[in-house]
């Protein structure tokens, strides 16, 4: 489905749920042919598709449950909707209102998600140079962590739109799926972050946090990357492990940041 349908489809159903119940009561199960009206709607080019399928939905075309109207996308900005004429005037206020949501979201700026995997050691040690952008947030977790220092292990950055669901695979075996909403005081990021090497533990953290723009977030430990299990365990180590020997654990850390901004 379209990443534009679901907020319509719950839009269309919240603004005209009571006429669609009105029509229930004082008709059968489905509705005369000769209380149908044909109306056209002009509408923003590129919406046609995705309004006509949310209005379909609660119409009842996906289910029968209603089986009130039709309506059908003539166009790149036009949809005709077949419907008792009572419902045209609330359909009509539904579908700008849908347009009205659109617009927000295609006048919202796309956002920069930017994404390290960082290694955490025992003790103290040097900073990474690669590192110092997330310093202060790194330092604020030893802080709470006991002592420790960090080398970068990857970078990943990506642009999307804001409410677009997105994925992420800069290099194999790695995934990151993601998605934020919101404005710039008050965004919310949701994430499932992956990563899966034959023999080795999958590393993965997933869940949703509230952040604003700029904002770093140390989003945690990621699960299986501890140091001594299952395949990195010490017995099973080969040479090129050997540098990760005082490998405590892995950090993910993100922050969402302009366009404009690396």
């Amino acid at each position: 489905m379209n990443k534009l349908c679901k907020p319509l489809i719950l839009l269309a159903s919240v603004a005209f749920s009571i006429a669609l119940t009105s029509c229930s009561a004082d008709s059968p199960d489905h509705a005369s042919d000769a209380s149908l009206t044909l109306r056209t709607y002009t509408v923003p080019q590129g919406d046609a598709q995705a309004l006509s399928t949310a209005l379909n939905h609660v119409l009842g075309l996906d289910n029968y449950q209603h089986d009130i109207g039709r309506t059908f996308w003539s166009g790149p900005g036009q949809v005709l909707v077949l419907a008792p004429a009572r419902l045209q005037d609330s359909i009509a206020n539904s579908i700008k209102e849908m347009v009205g949501q659109s617009n927000l979201a295609t006048n919202a700026r796309p956002l920069r998600l930017n994404v390290w995997i960082v290694d955490v050691y025992q003790g103290p040690g040097a900073l990474d140079p690669t590192l110092k952008a997330i310093q202060s947030a790194l330092q604020s977790f030893e802080e709470d962590s006991g002592p420790a220092h960090f080398a970068q292990k990857h970078y990943f950055t990506a642009v999307s739109d804001p409410g677009a669901d997105t994925i992420m695979s800069p290099l194999p075996y790695y995934n990151l799926e993601y998605s934020i909403t919101g404005d710039r005081d008050r965004l919310m990021l949701k994430f499932d972050y992956r990563h899966h090497f034959i023999g080795q533990p999958v590393e993965m953290l997933s869940g949703q946090v509230t952040t604003q723009l700029g904002q770093t977030l140390v989003l945690g430990l990621l699960a299986g990357s501890s140091a001594g299990v299952g395949a990195n365990s010490k017995e099973n180590r080969t040479a090129d492990d050997a540098q990760e020997a005082g490998l405590r654990y892995k950090l993910l850390v993100m922050r969402i940041v302009p366009t404009t901004q690396g």
